[in-house]
């Protein structure tokens, strides 16, 4: 008969005796928590959401060209949870100049005056769960909810996502379903 015995990591034992550590550690493996890292989770959680309550709705003559959004998210430290920061923008393609190729821009014309979109944000995610997708996500009903027309992404999770609600189905198993809930009544409230 074979004894199964405890198993444990080989180095526990070496970095369970290195200096510095806390006694509750060395004694019972417990690990407080870094000061530092808690002040990163209290700013996440005073990140205020920055998704428009109100959803804007295209004037009747409005164009695709004048309200296509292209939407971005990210994620820095994806491997180590307590690390991660996200972030998300949303710029609206300004409408083409009307100018000649030569000579100097008129006043009002120039491609900073064209930037210059209230509608363009760039945002940090907001709450403790920080991922590509949730920015990816965010970035999407931002532009939703602002109104846009065409929304152009880089993101498979949220084209496949957007396909799944036209098509019906169900996110029970998803991940985010809370945005997704919100990418859902945006999109009824839309039509």
């Amino acid at each position: 008969m074979r004894s199964l015995g405890t198993h444990h990591h080989p180095e526990a034992d070496i970095l369970a005796h290195q200096p510095g550590l806390p006694e509750c550690t060395v004694a019972h493996g417990l690990v407080l928590e870094d000061p530092e890292l808690l002040e990163h989770e209290k700013f996440l959680l005073d990140i205020e959401d920055a998704i428009p309550d109100q959803i804007t709705h295209p004037p009747p003559e409005a164009t695709i060209t004048q309200w296509k959004a292209y939407t971005d998210g990210a994620c820095s430290n994806n491997q180590t949870p307590k690390l991660r920061r996200g972030g998300y923008g949303v710029w609206f393609e300004p409408p083409a100049p009307s100018r000649k190729p030569y000579g100097p821009w008129l006043p009002g014309t120039s491609p900073r005056h064209l930037l210059a979109d209230p509608r363009n944000v760039s945002c940090a995610l907001p709450g403790l769960v920080q991922t590509n997708n949730r920015g990816e996500l965010t970035a999407a009903i931002h532009a939703a909810r602002l109104g846009a027309l065409h929304i152009l992404t880089d993101s498979q999770y949220v084209m496949k996502g957007i396909h799944r609600i036209r098509s019906g189905h169900s996110f029970h198993k998803m991940q985010n379903i809370d945005l997704w809930d919100i990418m859902r009544s945006t999109l009824q409230q839309r039509t």
